[in-house]
């Protein structure tokens, strides 16, 4: 069963990190990572939410690359219908691993957002 191909409008490039670099993305607050970590909290909840939107949008993405066109209509269908039932069952029908896909996306963005302060640290 041949899969879509599909690109994201605008591709992120991640610029090259050393491993150290990595493991401390990996292992560091996000926050604090960006320098933000004395944002009120509100602040933080506002842009935490606003990052969960981007990395749905992805996963959403990732999950459209992974199906075919019949299944992307039945795929809306289910989400115009608002069952989380119905939605991770017909995930799992179709072998998708969200858990892995909004773990992966997850930790995608919070690399691109810390490799540009770290490489912006760097060059200072």
């Amino acid at each position: 069963m041949p899969k879509k191909n599909t690109t994201t409008p605008k591709q992120f490039k991640i610029p090259l990190l050393s491993m150290e670099d990595y493991n401390e993305i990996l292992n560091t607050d996000l926050f604090e990572l960006l320098g933000l970590e004395k944002l009120p909290a509100k602040e933080k909840s506002q842009i935490a939410e606003k990052l969960g939107d981007i990395i749905m949008s992805r996963v959403l993405i990732r999950i459209d690359e992974q199906l075919e066109a019949n299944d992307i209509a039945a795929l809306k269908s289910i989400l115009e219908k608002d069952d989380k039932g119905v939605f991770y069952d017909f995930l799992e029908e179709k072998n998708i691993d969200l858990p892995k896909i909004v773990t992966q996306e997850a930790m995608n963005l919070k690399a691109e957002l810390a490799s540009f302060v770290l490489m912006k640290n760097k060059a200072q």
